[in-house]
């Protein structure tokens, strides 16, 4: 793991391994200010491959989110994320929720985080959340930033939403730079 004290140490650390970022910041890729605060906040961390290559290690806390109606489940599934530039991400359709760890975080408040800076849900008791297997991705070229590997992993968990926090029409999370779209399908 490195740590870089100011953004300029963290851009000779990117120069040193020749990683272009002329892409950065641009469509829906993230910029150099954005993986020093992930590196800060311990959202994210840098190290070498082997082979030379910087990798971007994240952990991160899931939820797959399940409504119970009359007539069988629901699962909540993030579709899409509208950047302010315009570009379009199709998210997967496997997941419904997931949030970058902090440093320290555990991870049942790191979804109760994700829950309320997501969706807007508060007073979900951490014994709702069920735990399922922990997730590891394999190495894959950032989408976010481009000219680093990446590899995420963290614990799973389950939640079956009470009625009251039920939204038929979905949820849409607002940030600064991109509006991300819920939404539920049969399960």
């Amino acid at each position: 793991m490195t740590a870089f004290k100011t953004i300029t140490a963290l851009r000779k650390f990117l120069n040193a391994y020749e990683v272009d970022r002329t892409s950065w910041g641009k469509g829906s890729t993230k910029t150099e200010e954005d993986l020093f605060t992930e590196t800060i906040s311990g959202e994210s961390e840098l190290s070498v491959t082997k082979k030379g290559r910087l990798l971007r290690k994240v952990r991160r806390v899931q939820i797959r989110i399940f409504f119970r109606q009359k007539n069988g489940k629901l699962l909540f599934l993030i579709e899409k994320q509208v950047f302010h530039t315009g570009t379009v991400r199709e998210r997967s359709k496997k997941r419904s929720a997931s949030e970058k760890m902090l440093r320290g975080e555990r991870p049942q408040d790191a979804a109760l985080r994700c829950l309320k800076e997501e969706l807007g849900i508060t007073g979900i008791e951490p014994g709702m959340l069920k735990p399922l297997k922990t997730e590891t991705s394999r190495r894959i070229a950032s989408r976010s930033y481009p000219g680093l590997l990446e590899k995420k992993e963290g614990p799973r968990f389950k939640l079956m939403l009470p009625k009251k926090y039920f939204n038929k029409h979905g949820y849409i999370e607002r940030q600064p730079r991109k509006t991300t779209y819920f939404s539920w399908r049969a399960a």
